[in-house]
């Protein structure tokens, strides 16, 4: 299996989290998305985008999230909690 590094995964989050919110009701030109942007907070991101995001990451990084061993609200909180807790699943 192919491990990302902990910065190509980082650009990874970050472009799925920038093409769903270019897709969304919320969308702003004028935010600029990095590790750091609150995903709800501040791109608007719903319960149902969260959920769909979450499919997307997991397909993308081949990866499962337990919501009962995991607090999800906190892996996604930003893109770097999300790389964060993406790493740990790959076992990096």
């Amino acid at each position: 299996m192919n491990r990302l590094g902990r910065n190509e995964t980082e650009h990874r989050i970050i472009g799925i989290v920038t093409e769903m919110f270019r897709n969304s009701a919320e969308y702003n030109k004028g935010i600029t998305i990095n590790a750091e942007t609150k995903i709800q907070d501040e791109l608007g991101f719903d319960s149902v985008m969260l959920v769909v995001l979450q499919i997307d990451i997991e397909d993308a990084f081949h990866i499962r999230f337990d919501p009962v061993e995991e607090d999800l609200q906190q892996v996604f909180l930003s893109a770097r909690t999300l790389t964060d807790s993406v790493q740990s699943h790959m076992g990096v």
